[in-house]
Parts: structure tokens; C-alpha cells; sequence
């Protein structure tokens, strides 16, 4: 095995070890500990550090990067028209993307604050 290999074997078993431990929380712990507020605030706050640190450590956002020939100026780039039409639609892909990333996130710490039953009283109060 190579190391590339065993480096990305290592970051899938990192995070299906965090995914894990994010879930046994959500489902095991926070119900046995549902008497006490305080604590299941926090485990449901952890929670969501845990979920966002795998999204963002191992999430998979793609872009496409259009390639400009190494030997044209910026100016020749800028008078290139069909290259600067595949450079103009990256960037408005890249814009969606972003748009799409930031949603997804928006909603998961929406449903991340109604994990506990004290993040649904916090979340009306």
C-alpha cells in the first residue's frame, strides 16, 4: 500500500470514527442524560463542532478550474474571447457552489439546535 493510500485509508477511518461518535452521542447518551439540562445542552453543542469539523475536514466540494496556457500574457488572456467565456462560467459555477455550501450549512445548524430537547426550548425562547 502506498502512502497516499494509507494516508486517505487513515482519513476515512478518522471520519467515519468521528461520524460515529457524533451519533452515539445524538442517540445513546444525550437520552440518558435528558434530566439534566445543562449537560445535554452542551453534549448537543459538541454535537455540532463534531459534525461541522468532519464537514469541513472532509467534505467534498468540486470546482472546475478552466487551464490557461502558460504562455499567454494577461493581456492576450483578456482578448482571448472563448477562453474568457470559460473562465466567466467557472466563476459563476464557483458562485453556485458557494451559494449551495453555505445553504447546506445554514440548515444543518438549523437542525442542529433542535438535536436536544433544550435546544428546542432554546431555539422558541
Amino acid at each position: 500500500m502506498s502512502q497516499k493510500d494509507n494516508v486517505s485509508a487513515n482519513s476515512r477511518e478518522t471520519e467515519t470514527r468521528l461520524t460515529g461518535l457524533a451519533l452515539m452521542l445524538k442517540e445513546v447518551y444525550i437520552p440518558a442524560m435528558e434530566t439534566k439540562k445543562e449537560i445535554t445542552h452542551h453534549m448537543g453543542k459538541f454535537i455540532g463542532h463534531i459534525q461541522t469539523s468532519v464537514l469541513q475536514a472532509y467534505g467534498n466540494v468540486t470546482i472546475n478550474v478552466p487551464e490557461i496556457p502558460a504562455h499567454l500574457s494577461n493581456e492576450e488572456v483578456g482578448r482571448d474571447t472563448q477562453l474568457m467565456d470559460k473562465l466567466q462560467t467557472a466563476v459563476g459555477e464557483w458562485t453556485n457552489k458557494i451559494k449551495e455550501s453555505i445553504l447546506a450549512e445554514e440548515e444543518r445548524a438549523k437542525n442542529r439546535v433542535h438535536d436536544t430537547s433544550s435546544g428546542e426550548t432554546e431555539f422558541w425562547s
